[in-house]
């Protein structure tokens, strides 16, 4: 989903992709002038962000624009229930329309600051998401290709990465087992309501995350001035 947010004082504006939307409210309680658009799409895929979400933004202001991206766990899910020798195709797909979407949010805001997302694994690694002890490796392997993807892109000047697949390793279905390699004993916790949906332990953990993004990113910005 996107979040626009513009400050007519300030000549600030915040713009979300994401499928949680926790860290809108801190940003909007520090600045009461901020004003709200909500262009969001529930199921939201690459695609959908291209050829819908993305036409409804404004035209560029004055000032530094903030961007959240999170994007791709839509994608992976439909590649996942189709034609599995088609995962390596629908793979490529997904990359590309990433790098298209910020290479679009980039020449619409110039002197923005993204920040991107990786997709986390609910299994913790084991792939079993919709059958218990059935796992899909090809899906592991696409989830790895992304994921790394998406680190590359945030290699390039202005991009700062969100690693929310790394942070939630030991949260997922495995939280509790002990013989699991990302298994968490200082924090043996479950971050997840559903099978890909977090909790609200899991969306404070995001918005966490994307706070310690935020700081990092402006100190970056601050230093190539």
């Amino acid at each position: 989903c996107f979040f626009f947010f513009s400050s007519r004082r300030r000549h600030t504006r915040y713009i979300s992709v994401t499928g949680v939307q926790t860290c809108a409210l801190p940003i909007l309680s520090l600045n009461a002038g901020m004003q709200l658009i909500v262009a969001a799409s529930n199921g939201a895929t690459t695609e959908t962000v291209l050829h819908a979400q993305l036409s409804q933004l404004p035209p560029n202001p004055p000032g530094v624009t903030l961007v959240t991206l999170t994007i791709g766990g839509n994608d992976l899910l439909r590649a996942i229930h189709g034609d599995p020798s088609r995962i390596e195709k629908h793979t490529t797909t997904l990359v590309n329309n990433i790098q298209r979407i910020l290479t679009i949010v980039q020449t619409t805001f110039p002197s923005s600051l993204i920040l991107i997302g990786t997709i986390y694994d609910p299994t913790d690694g084991v792939g079993d998401l919709f059958s218990p002890d059935q796992p899909l490796p090809r899906a592991l392997e696409m989830l790895g290709h992304i994921n790394t993807r998406i680190r590359s892109f945030a290699r390039q000047p202005r991009i700062q990465l969100v690693d929310i697949h790394e942070h939630f390793l030991g949260h997922g279905s495995r939280y509790a087992d002990p013989a699991n390699p990302h298994y968490d004993k200082d924090d043996p916790t479950y971050w997840f309501t559903s099978k890909i949906e977090p909790n609200a332990r899991g969306a404070s953990e995001v918005r966490q995350l994307f706070w310690n993004a935020l700081e990092a990113g402006l100190r970056d910005l601050k230093g190539d001035r």
